[in-house]
């Protein structure tokens, strides 16, 4: 599915999709996804729309962390968050991210602005 729209989308549409990084494993879905953001961050800027149009048009659920607003992630690279179900290890310290969960677990993790497009373009 190609994530394209004309339109802008803003954070405020998704408000009923923010959760905080404790709630990241409390979802029950088989499987779901989790990007996570910075407001002030170029990248995620960047393709805010499209992430917003394609958390809208899925028919999995999609979640928002935002990162400013939620401290205490532990891993330092891509790598510690596959596989995992600890949500202080669940994001790499890099934005945009967005990770697939599967069954509880990360099973993909998906950092920066072309690793992220990539993936919701297909």
């Amino acid at each position: 599915m190609s994530a394209s729209s004309s339109r802008f989308y803003d954070y405020s549409e998704v408000e009923d999709k923010q959760i905080s990084y404790l709630d990241a494993f409390k979802c029950k879905e088989a499987k779901y996804f989790i990007y996570y953001y910075q407001v002030d961050c170029y990248h995620c800027h960047g393709i805010k729309s499209k992430v917003i149009y394609y958390s809208l048009t899925i028919s999995e659920p999609f979640f928002f962390i935002e990162v400013d607003k939620d401290y205490g992630f532990l891993s330092r690279c891509k790598e510690d968050t596959i596989g995992t179900n600890n949500p202080y290890k669940a994001f790499a310290l890099m934005t945009p991210q967005l990770s697939i969960v599967v069954n509880g677990y990360i099973a993909e993790t998906y950092i920066g602005e072309d690793e992220v497009i990539n993936l919701i373009d297909k």
